[in-house]
């Protein structure tokens, strides 16, 4: 059976994977993307360009899964190994009943990429047009009232 779509806010994303309730088999390949890929993705988001689904699995089978990876890209600690936790049957079940508990099974590099820039493991800043750059029309716009697109000039690593 086919589960339906779908959708889910990148605030309830983050915080499902903050409180564990999404978690990647064991299986699932490494994180690989660099900081531009982050960079790309954002601006992708903002200007509301698809960037793919994000595929769960609801297990109902004991299973290992892994943390989201939050290490350093370089220097100490980014070679340290990821937890793993491994989960009987009865623990699925009851976590996939009372925490909506899920798995990644596509997007994971996506996924972990939004997670890395908006709890601050990877810095990716916004970067504005100055006010001379934006159209007249935008510039007449009070702040608050100007899209995040309309102001845009790139994402950028640090």
């Amino acid at each position: 059976m086919i589960a339906p779509q779908q959708t889910e806010s990148i605030k309830d994303l983050v915080e499902n994977i903050h409180k564990e309730n999404i978690l990647l088999p064991e299986f699932q390949r490494d994180f690989v993307w660099e900081l531009s890929k982050t960079c790309e993705l954002f601006d992708s988001l903002v200007r509301d360009i698809f960037i793919g689904s994000i595929i769960y699995g609801k297990p109902s089978f004991e299973i290992t899964v892994r943390e989201i990876d939050t290490r350093p890209r370089k220097g100490e600690g980014s070679r340290r190994k990821l937890a793993t936790k491994f989960f009987n049957k009865e623990e699925i079940q009851r976590m996939t009943q009372i925490n909506n508990f899920r798995i990644i099974l596509d997007g994971q590099q996506r996924v972990t990429s939004i997670y890395r820039a908006l709890t601050g493991v990877d810095e990716v800043w916004f970067i504005a047009k100055n006010e001379e750059e934006l159209e007249t029309s935008i510039r007449e716009k009070a702040l608050r009232e100007r899209t995040l697109e309309e102001m845009l000039f790139e994402f950028h690593e640090c």
